[in-house]
């Protein structure tokens, strides 16, 4: 390939479709192969640190798809696309059981006003897992204040009242998720 084709933004846009044609079809080695040949040549770093992270948590390699999201941060600008970049960074984190550093990402995001509900559920469910039961109630609870009909919070939260002992709240809970599901699975 010459340099004049690997810097024209066509190839590299008709090497990203192709990119993305391999992950649609589950061939995410050829999608990581093609995109880290292009990403430097490209305009759309972002997207394609995105997509790189997308199909490294496909293969499990959690670390690589960490660094990509690390990499996209480098480059996006925007204020709402670097909080999505972060909350995406904060979950993987928790689902690879990295949960303190998840939090720190949460609580970067729990500043941002407009994504500060967000936040409350990511650190509420962190620490759920962690078993830091008190935590995750007053994280679910900051976030049924602003989400109040999720359902799956008041589980959680059912959850971790039983996990205190303190059953009668916890019954409390498990009925208002049960009270809230109807709607939710409601077939009209």
């Amino acid at each position: 390939m010459s340099e004049k084709e690997f810097y024209d933004e066509e190839y590299v846009d008709s090497m990203y479709q192709q990119a993305l044609e391999h992950t649609l079809n589950g061939q995410y080695e050829k999608a990581i192969s093609i995109l880290l040949q292009i990403v430097e040549a490209s305009k759309h770093k972002v997207a394609i640190y995105t997509c790189l992270t997308n199909n490294y948590i496909y293969l499990g390699d959690n670390n690589n798809a960490c660094l990509m999201l690390d990499k996209a941060l480098e480059y996006e600008k925007d204020d709402s696309g670097r909080i999505n970049i972060i909350l995406s960074k904060a979950d993987l984190l928790s689902d690879i059981g990295k949960y303190e550093e998840a939090l720190e990402y949460y609580t970067t995001v729990e500043q941002q006003e407009d994504w500060s509900y967000i936040a409350y559920e990511g650190k509420a469910k962190c620490y759920h897992k962690m078993q830091n039961y008190e935590d995750a109630i007053l994280y679910a609870n900051k976030y049924l204040a602003e989400v109040p009909n999720d359902y799956d919070m008041y589980i959680l939260k059912g959850d971790c009242f039983n996990n205190l002992k303190q059953y009668e709240k916890s019954a409390e809970n498990y009925l208002k998720a049960y009270e809230l599901s109807d709607s939710v699975f409601k077939i009209s």
